[in-house]
């Protein structure tokens, strides 16, 4: 469940964790179930364990477990920085989200204790999906990837229901966007996962190719 902040703290992942941890607090007390928080983080903080180590001080003090967050890296920008900041957050038991093309991945899976690293589908894919056979087999192969490595496949920023049917067709573990749920305020997310989680999930995903 990705936390959206305010424009003023846009950027701002501390600040944008606490808010979201205090308000997991509330939904928990109303015994809603919660999936874990995603946070997206800038570069520098990905690659920083110094920059990191507040995010886990701020989890800790709000009596959470590290695997009840997960935190999201921006894209590789060519360099291959080492990605210092996700590992201590790995390390820790937090869930991780990268790109599927970043080189990181193998790295962070073994500094993961739980082995909670999901992959993201390239956004440009998504928009043809469902209609471009190259689209559709550039996200089979991305599928195969994350399979590969054993991560979750993620695809965020889904906007319309055939791209939604597709990628539930085909197994993506995680789909987010509007033709699943619009941008919600804290009251609309907590009547949203009470009745989320009176759905049975829907089986049927069509076999993938091996890597």
């Amino acid at each position: 469940m990705l936390i959206l902040p305010p424009a003023h703290l846009a950027g701002d992942p501390y600040e944008s964790l606490r808010l979201g941890l205090m308000q997991m607090r509330l939904w928990s007390a109303d015994a809603i179930s919660v999936p874990p928080l995603s946070v997206d983080l800038l570069r520098t903080t990905a690659e920083c364990a110094e920059l990191a180590a507040p995010l886990l001080g701020e989890i800790a003090r709000q009596g959470f477990s590290p695997a009840q967050v997960m935190f999201s890296a921006a894209d590789p920008d060519g360099h291959g920085r080492a990605l210092a900041g996700l590992s201590r957050l790995a390390a820790a038991g937090c869930g991780i989200e990268l790109c599927c093309m970043d080189e990181a991945v193998p790295r962070l899976l073994a500094r993961s204790p739980t082995g909670s690293v999901r992959l993201r589908l390239p956004p440009p894919l998504l928009r043809g999906c469902g209609i471009d056979p190259d689209c559709g087999r550039m996200i089979l192969a991305q599928l195969a990837v994350a399979e590969r490595h054993g991560a979750r496949s993620f695809a965020g920023q889904v906007d319309t229901r055939r791209e939604y049917g597709f990628l539930a067709q085909i197994g993506c573990d995680v789909v987010q966007g509007d033709a699943v749920a619009p941008e919600l305020d804290a009251n609309a997310m907590g009547h949203y996962l009470r009745q989320s989680a009176a759905i049975p999930p829907t089986r049927g995903a069509i076999p993938r190719p091996a890597a």
